[in-house]
């Protein structure tokens, strides 16, 4: 297979026991190809620690990806009877990446990615996007391991299940969509946002992002991810216009 094809670092060799243990407790089975479940928590920083060429999870995450869309698509298609416009904003929901994040901490997975030092002390294991990289990738060894059939049911377990009461319309805007509506609404104006960057040590950066209406600050949060800061934002500004 193509994710073998490359070495395991020695310090991924060494991982395997912790993994056989997770996988019995989260998925419920024993890993039959033990060396492919390593690799889907390998991320490339920690492959690059070492001397050569080692495997990583990058080629498993691409074809992860294409898996839990098709689910998440037949899945939709089944169960709503809603129009393509709503359809897809629920396929956007279950499959953007901080969905995929929050169901990679659920199952525990992030405790068992291996990354490079420097990914460790920029907190890499709180990152979403390696998070959610790294479950696209265990969902590809589900399917090669376990077959469609498990992988489906156990995604759809996992990612769907929990999320249904979230699969409205108004649950999905964005934060900001829904703060704009309501300064819209009420005082004819939208808000405005200031977002400043900064690092204290040149490696741990935090966004600061206050937004307005009128000149009156509504709310100021502060987050690693910029996008984030400003969700977060808007999320309570709306709250506070409630």
């Amino acid at each position: 297979m193509f994710e073998t094809r490359l070495p395991i670092s020695p310090a991924a060799v060494l991982h395997k026991p912790a993994l056989i243990t997770r996988s019995n407790k989260r998925l419920g089975r024993t890993p039959g190809n033990l060396d492919l479940l390593v690799i889907a928590s390998i991320h490339k920083s920690h492959a690059r620690d070492f001397t050569g060429n080692h495997a990583h999870n990058e080629r498993l995450e691409f074809m992860g990806d294409a898996v839990i869309e098709h689910v998440v698509c037949q899945w939709l298609w089944s169960n709503l009877s809603d129009d393509e416009a709503n359809l897809s904003m629920y396929k956007v929901f279950l499959i953007r990446t901080e969905t995929l994040a929050d169901v990679c901490k659920e199952c525990e997975r992030s405790s068992h990615i291996l990354l490079s030092h420097g990914e460790e002390i920029n907190k890499g294991r709180e990152k979403d996007s390696i998070l959610a990289d790294c479950f696209e990738a265990l969902m590809w060894y589900c399917m090669i391991d376990y077959g469609w059939e498990w992988t489906a049911q156990w995604l759809t377990t996992i990612l769907i299940d929990p999320r249904r009461h979230l699969l409205h319309p108004h649950h999905l805007k964005n934060p900001k969509s829904l703060l704009q509506e309501r300064c819209q609404a009420h005082y004819k104006i939208l808000p405005i946002y200031d977002t400043q960057e900064t690092s204290n040590d040149g490696t741990h950066i935090v966004f600061h992002s206050t937004v307005r209406l009128n000149n009156d600050i509504l709310w100021i949060w502060s987050w690693p991810n910029k996008k984030k800061a400003e969700e977060n934002a808007a999320r309570d500004a709306r709250k506070r216009l409630s």
